[in-house]
């Protein structure tokens, strides 16, 4: 009866174990973050529950492949990816295993693929794209000044810096040289002026394609303007130029009776008009650039016709066209400013 109970008694303390005897759960992780490269390195740490006795990962594209090290170091991925890893773990009462999807990746740089038009004319717009990895993306940019850009590409944990470089092509300034104040059937040339100009091609409204425009005998005023092109394809159209016609009729019989003169020719400062004739009171002096434009413009009035003075100070270096305006006609005379 004594051999009996101690029996059942030690049974009673086995059957529990036997009841809690499970087999284990697989779990683990490591220390795994994207990296740029074609090498990583991994530590791996097992969390399987239920105390397993016996251990084995696989490690799909990794140097070594397989490991039965419960923790596992020195596992070394090369090439570009993500890779699968795999734990088996097993004791006295059964096994389990796990696998972790893409779990170590290695990214890769990113590509770019770059398309629009890099060089462009002042004022120029353009939309431009940029393929990255496949995926595109727009822009716009509108010419102003040559421009470097930097832009910053990220896949992961690769990234790179690529600069674009804008290229604004300018066309310098022209110069535009006439006489726009003539006599009826008088002519000029129109000079489209810049000595750094080489390479230029030049359409003026006329369907003339020189860099100076010769014009005459003209009958009425006239407007005329030039489109410069560059060989990049460039181009800029002048402001209009106007050449002013005058009914001279008789302009030297007027210049003899009025006996106009004007000194000192050139002149820096002052320039004096002379006349041995009284003008009507509503006569005027008007003094034009070679643009036509007006620089000076005055009624004679009452002053003394024999001495009328006019400060010069002010313009700049250049040629100059003084009109006398009377009631008789038009006297023109020009004048270099020094």
């Amino acid at each position: 009866m004594r051999k009996l109970t101690s029996f059942i008694a030690g049974l009673l303390l086995i059957i529990p174990c036997i009841l809690n005897a499970q087999a284990p759960v697989a779990n683990f992780s490591a220390l795994v973050d994207s990296s740029c490269g074609a090498t990583l390195t991994n530590s791996f740490t097992d969390f399987s529950s239920n105390k397993p006795t016996h251990w084995k990962w696989y490690f799909p594209g990794a140097t070594p492949d397989t490991s039965t090290l419960r923790n596992p170091t020195n596992i070394q991925y090369k090439g570009y990816g993500c890779y699968n890893v795999k734990l088996v773990v097993s004791n006295n009462n059964g096994s389990d295993s796990l696998t972790k999807f893409n779990y170590v990746c290695l990214d890769s740089m990113p590509t770019i693929v770059m398309k629009g038009k890099f060089d462009l004319c002042k004022g120029q717009a353009t939309k431009d794209t940029i393929i990255i990895n496949g995926d595109t993306t727009y822009y716009n940019v509108v010419g102003v000044v040559t421009r470097t850009y930097t832009i910053q590409i990220r896949n992961g944990a690769c990234f790179k810096d690529t600069s674009i470089t804008f290229h604004v092509d300018t066309i310098p300034t022209f110069v535009f040289r006439a006489d726009t104040s003539l006599c009826l059937g008088q002519g000029t040339t129109i000079y489209a002026y810049n000595p750094k100009a080489h390479g230029y091609k030049y359409l003026w409204n006329t369907g003339d394609t020189t860099d100076s425009l010769v014009t005459g005998p003209l009958y009425k005023s006239q407007t005329y303007y030039v489109t410069i092109t560059k060989n990049s394809g460039c181009s800029i159209d002048s402001a209009e130029i106007m050449v002013k016609l005058y009914d001279c009729t008789g302009i030297e019989n007027y210049a003899d009776a009025l006996r106009l003169s004007i000194f000192p020719d050139p002149v820096s400062s002052r320039l004096f008009v002379q006349s041995s004739l009284t003008f009507d009171k509503s006569s005027v002096l008007i003094i034009t650039d070679i643009m036509g434009r007006k620089v000076y413009n005055t009624l004679i009035g009452s002053r003394d016709p024999n001495h009328i003075e006019i400060d010069v100070s002010s313009l700049a270096p250049a040629v100059y066209f003084l009109q006398l305006q009377t009631n008789q006609g038009v006297v023109v005379k020009k004048f270099v400013k020094e």
